[in-house]
């Protein structure tokens, strides 16, 4: 038959199997990271990980596959160049095979200057100590900012909103300090900040911020609750039963002023506690503020 015009189909062709570059990996504070081969098809997920020789070796590597990607996760250096052989084939998910010895090249970059605290919300006794656990890479020393968490705004906070997007008349800069870090280059280091170097007589809700001295863009923020009240809450139908103890002497405090707050910040009710340290918030099931 003949035809009026050219007919023009598009076919999509697929490549043989093979290997691809690695990505470097980018190590952050992590002492356990991970190093992925990579292959141009996604791989046979029934057979078994394929072994793999490093050079340098990595003594606690564990191989897996996950859809077009060997990953060996292991305590790798960072600023190394490894050599990761296959010791074993690979199959693709269509039968093809990449037989043993193929090499591959993992690039582990330098620890960049980072930091984090080790834990971005808790509670720290005002009659203990203040010490803030911060890790770190790099760094000869770390800015530290308390911010003064106030009342109308705790729930902004504990929804996990930060201060600046807060009005100044939510927040108070209490004080800021740079405090001096030991500094092992390359090295994923922890330091114990003491919060009493900082703060005058410390009570209430803070949020802590850290950054890298000249660069702001590398911050943490922990939000820390400085009290020696412990708050015990039993919710039943008709509301909430609390009880308040000191975490100095396990004793019930009495006259502890209790407020129950809805997720958008409105007050659902109020009791002081009583010499048991108990306090008892009605609280209807569905109150018109929320819950």
């Amino acid at each position: 038959l003949g035809m009026e015009g050219d007919k023009v189909v598009r076919l999509s062709l697929r490549g043989r199997f093979h290997a691809r570059l690695c990505w470097p990996v980018y190590p952050k504070l992590n002492t356990i990271l991970a190093a992925k081969l990579r292959f141009s098809r996604v791989l046979d997920r029934m057979q078994r990980a394929p072994r793999i020789d490093l050079v340098p070796v990595v003594p606690d590597a564990r191989v897996s596959v996950f859809d077009s990607q060997i990953v060996i996760r292991g305590s790798f250096q960072p600023g190394q160049t490894y050599r990761a052989t296959l010791a074993s084939d690979v199959l693709s998910g269509d039968g093809q095979t990449i037989a043993a010895g193929e090499q591959f090249f993992i690039d582990v970059k330098d620890r960049g200057r980072t930091l984090s605290f080790s834990h971005p919300r808790g509670i720290l006794g005002s009659k203990g100590n203040l010490l803030l656990e911060l890790k770190y890479a790099n760094l000869k020393g770390v800015e530290i900012e308390a911010t003064r968490i106030y009342e109308n705004n705790l729930v902004h906070f504990l929804n996990g909103r930060s201060q600046r997007t807060l009005s100044r008349y939510g927040r108070s800069e209490v004080a800021s300090k740079l405090f001096p870090l030991e500094s092992e280059p390359n090295v994923a280091q922890t330091a114990a900040l003491d919060l009493r170097e900082l703060l005058d007589k410390p009570r209430g809700v803070y949020q802590i911020d850290a950054r890298v001295p000249g660069n702001h863009w590398e911050s943490s923020t922990a939000i820390v609750t400085i009290t020696d009240l412990a708050l015990t809450t039993k919710r039943h139908r008709d509301g909430i039963v609390v009880w308040v103890t000191s975490l100095e002497t396990g004793g019930a405090v009495a006259g502890v002023e209790i407020a129950a707050m809805s997720a958008s910040n409105q007050n659902l009710a109020r009791a002081k506690t009583d010499v048991d340290g108990l306090a008892r918030l009605a609280i209807p099931e569905k109150h018109p503020d929320g819950s």
